[in-house]
């Protein structure tokens, strides 16, 4: 049994964004604030922040800090802020991934998949950004990248659970925001994998 589910108009906002949260569950669809975080990193599976060199990450918590290139950035309250920056949480409980952009952009695809929730229409789409292949993504693809509104990324949480987003907005500069869409895979197999059981929805 496949199921998926449709997340639409996600705002996440970058670490002195005071309106929205920077961290996202795919799990529940809940955003996150840093002060809020404490009990819950564990279905935490998207950050957003942006970095001192002006580069604006959608990335993972346990890829996060290795995307940026200055030291000073490492300082910066994303990582460092208590509660809720990642260096305080536990290392066990991060959830890493993997992101890549569609070629061409399937535009009028990722919208017809919003509407009708096609499971064979995912999995077009899906493979034809994976080299054919239905298996999550591997290290081969980036794990952050400065997004471009209007995109359309596959990605991949634990290795496990396959999602693809569309970036509908993005606002550069630590106050900044992304806002996306995005449509996530649940299946019955990993209904009680480790790896998966704290990101995929409930079937």
């Amino acid at each position: 049994m496949r199921k998926l589910t449709v997340y639409r108009g996600i705002t996440l906002g970058h670490q002195d964004n005071a309106n929205h949260g920077a961290y996202f569950a795919p799990k529940t669809g809940e955003v996150v604030k840093m002060q809020d975080v404490v009990g819950k990193e564990e279905i935490l599976a998207m950050v957003a922040f942006s970095a001192n060199s002006g580069d604006a990450f959608l990335s993972f918590p346990a890829n996060a800090k290795a995307q940026v290139a200055l030291p000073w950035d490492e300082q910066d309250a994303i990582f460092t802020a208590v509660p809720g920056g990642l260096d305080s949480w536990e290392q066990s409980k991060m959830i890493h991934g993997n992101i890549c952009p569609c070629d061409g952009s399937p535009v009028l695809e990722f919208e017809n998949l919003l509407n009708t929730q096609e499971l064979s229409l995912f999995d077009s789409l899906y493979r034809r950004d994976n080299f054919g292949k239905d298996a999550p993504l591997r290290s081969c693809f980036g794990q952050a990248l400065t997004p471009s509104a209007g995109k359309i990324y596959i990605v991949a949480f634990s290795g496990t659970v396959r999602a693809i987003i569309r970036l509908n907005t993005v606002v550069k500069g630590r106050e900044g925001s992304f806002t996306f869409d995005m449509v996530i895979e649940s299946r019955e197999v990993l209904k009680n994998h480790s790896l998966a059981n704290n990101i995929q929805p409930e079937l």
